[in-house]
């Protein structure tokens, strides 16, 4: 599945519910795919997504709906221990896992290999947990979890997308 495909999913199931994206790639998709007035962009600040999105779900009662990615996650995993603990009903984490740190050049992220992020973000104490790697399977689990009154987290295997500039792996 690529990720451009289930952001333009995403944006057709939501409403005025605030958007927040991680840096890169994300944020330029989610801008091309569709500009709105609820949607913050993060820019240089690798990790923070889903802290920020914690600190606005837990400000106001509207939907918060964080894009992230599998290595932004990785670098800041005390917010997913963080979103068990405070368990903000109107929080939802979106986690497009391309194995890979699309920002920074492309290098294998620990999720190529053995590290699964459904079961970090499960040991942290969150039960809504799902994973997907497919379009049908995004949209049936996005329908979902924002129907739920309740913290949930998806993630969401995305291919790898191709670059201008190519990364040589050693």
């Amino acid at each position: 599945m690529k990720r451009i495909t289930a952001i333009n999913v995403l944006l057709e199931l939501v409403d005025d519910d605030v958007l927040v994206a991680n840096i890169g790639d994300v944020c330029k998709e989610l801008y091309s795919a569709g500009d709105r007035k609820e949607t913050f962009y993060m820019l240089g600040s690798m990790g923070l997504a889903s802290s920020v999105g914690l600190g606005l779900s837990l400000a106001n009662s509207r939907r918060v709906i964080v894009l992230d990615g599998d290595g932004s996650v990785l670098m800041n995993l005390g917010s997913v221990a963080t979103i068990a603990a405070e368990a903000p009903g109107n929080f939802k984490l979106v986690i497009f896992d391309n194995k890979a740190y699309g920002s920074t050049g492309y290098q294998r992220t620990p999720t190529s290999g053995k590290c699964r992020l459904t079961d970090i973000v499960k040991a942290a104490g969150l039960g809504n947990v799902q994973h997907v790697s497919d379009l049908k399977g995004f949209r049936d689990a996005m329908e979902k979890i924002l129907a739920e009154d309740a913290p949930a987290v998806l993630v969401a295997e995305v291919e790898k997308e191709e670059k201008l500039f190519p990364v040589v792996e050693l």
